[in-house]
């Protein structure tokens, strides 16, 4: 298919799942708005541009958002639009606004922080798993080559996305 080419409803471009194609536009846009980043917000007013606002609302309720790689890129697109006090406003006013509605709440910092704190329990029992197998110290492989059974693949990519967040929400932040 040629570059630029349109693609007739219903058909796929072959190799690429729909969800693929979201998280190619929300990294895309990241891009755009990390250049830019008053480019999503309205100077004049103190909300974003309606287009940005509808199109953010409409993404984190797909149900594409299920899979990590989305949702990382979704976080990407969060995380260029929490540039300058402005925007790491907008962004806790969001996840504040997000924490009220149940379908939302894979995006709120409760949720951030509690999959953390499970992610450190679930070390120290493996940790102490190894310990009772009768070593003193961890052997450097021994997490490594049982690194699914600490974080699935694609969370540490989630973990990484929100904490990336924070840290720009923080450091931006007036």
């Amino acid at each position: 298919m040629q570059a630029g080419a349109v693609v007739p409803a219903g058909q796929q471009q072959q190799g690429l799942a729909p969800q693929d194609d979201l998280a190619s536009l929300l990294e895309a846009l990241a891009a755009v708005f990390s250049v830019r980043p008053g480019l999503w917000f309205d100077g004049e007013a103190p909300e974003a541009y309606p287009h940005v606002s509808s199109f953010m609302s409409y993404v984190a309720v797909h149900a594409a958002m299920q899979l990590p790689d989305v949702r990382v890129s979704f976080l990407g697109v969060m995380t260029a639009l929490a540039a300058g006090p402005k925007g790491s406003r907008f962004i806790l006013a969001q996840f504040r606004q997000n924490a009220s509605k149940a379908e939302l709440e894979h995006f709120t910092w409760r949720k951030l922080f509690a999959t953390i704190v499970a992610y450190c329990r679930r070390y120290e029992e493996l940790e102490r798993e190894a310990l009772m197998s009768g070593g003193n110290v961890l052997p450097t492989g021994l997490l490594a080559a049982r690194d699914d059974a600490l974080m699935p693949p694609g969370d540490a990519a989630l973990l990484v996305a929100y904490l990336d967040l924070l840290g720009r929400v923080i450091a931006e932040g007036s």
